[in-house]
């Protein structure tokens, strides 16, 4: 660690200093992530991580883009500490490169992260949805509605996430979804998960109707929203009731066109 943070910081304090050194670093770390050794792949995948801002600047994006590549292959990594590590540097050279400069395409690497969001183990889930939330938010476009909707449904399972870092991202990516390919079946798949009977994954829907709410317009989540408190189940009314709650907050001044929409709801709530 202290070698990897070492090498990353003089790499970066050189900037367009280092261009005639890349291609010989990427070799070697290309050659190291075929290690036998798990910590030697997770490491050379670190330092992809690290050095991948510098190699915009010295505009190596060819050399971004094999790495990516390679990087994509390694995704049937077995040890999910050396896969965290990998998704994190797959991270870093989308953030640099770009959605429609990325290679592998973003239609090619969205299905393949899609099983890795089932993995349990925190790192992978972190780097994971973190990735799969900036394809989300910036390339939605490249894939389909129906892929969307399959992530939506491995998402849920994350909501469950001992980590806050990864049900926040979870919640802010199902915003990002939301806005790329309507909230319709965004909504009921959240919806329906307001039935389950742990607290924690009801609380982190209701936020997460709150932000689909938020990102295409009340107007758009209210009238399913309103439809759903009819379900004599109380999980179900007070997730209505949460949600209503932290979308009135997120949206401020926007509030004051929908107060006199829901008042017969508050009313009915108040006296039940």
């Amino acid at each position: 660690s202290v070698m990897l943070n070492g090498f990353g910081t003089v790499v970066n304090a050189l900037g367009k200093r280092v261009k005639p050194y890349l291609p010989q670093i990427c070799g070697t770390v290309l050659w190291r992530l075929n290690n036998k050794s798990a910590k030697v792949r997770q490491q050379a995948a670190d330092l992809i991580s690290r050095t991948a801002v510098v190699m915009k600047t010295c505009q190596e994006e060819k050399l971004m883009g094999h790495l990516g590549v390679v990087l994509y292959e390694y995704l049937g990594e077995e040890y999910p500490e050396v896969l965290g590590s990998i998704l994190g540097a797959l991270k870093a050279i989308v953030n640099v490169i770009g959605m429609h400069k990325m290679t592998p395409p973003i239609k090619d690497l969205l299905p393949r992260l899609t099983p890795i969001l089932k993995n349990r183990h925190e790192k992978v889930q972190e780097n994971c949805i973190d990735l799969v939330g900036r394809i989300a938010d910036r390339g939605a476009e490249y894939v389909s509605a129906r892929e969307w909707m399959r992530i939506c449904f491995e998402l849920l399972e994350l909501l469950k996430a001992h980590k806050k870092a990864i049900r926040r991202a979870t919640v802010n990516t199902f915003g990002y979804i939301a806005k790329a390919i309507g909230p319709h079946d965004v909504l009921a798949t959240l919806l329906n998960n307001l039935k389950v009977q742990e607290r924690q994954n009801r609380v982190c829907t209701t936020v997460a109707i709150a932000i689909v709410a938020e990102t295409c317009s009340p107007f758009t989540v209210l009238p399913a929203l309103m439809n759903e408190y009819r379900v004599p189940e109380l999980n179900v009314q007070n997730g209505v009731l949460k949600s209503l709650s932290f979308l009135f907050e997120y949206i401020g001044e926007m509030g004051k066109d929908y107060i006199y929409a829901v008042t017969p709801l508050l009313e009915d709530a108040l006296m039940d």
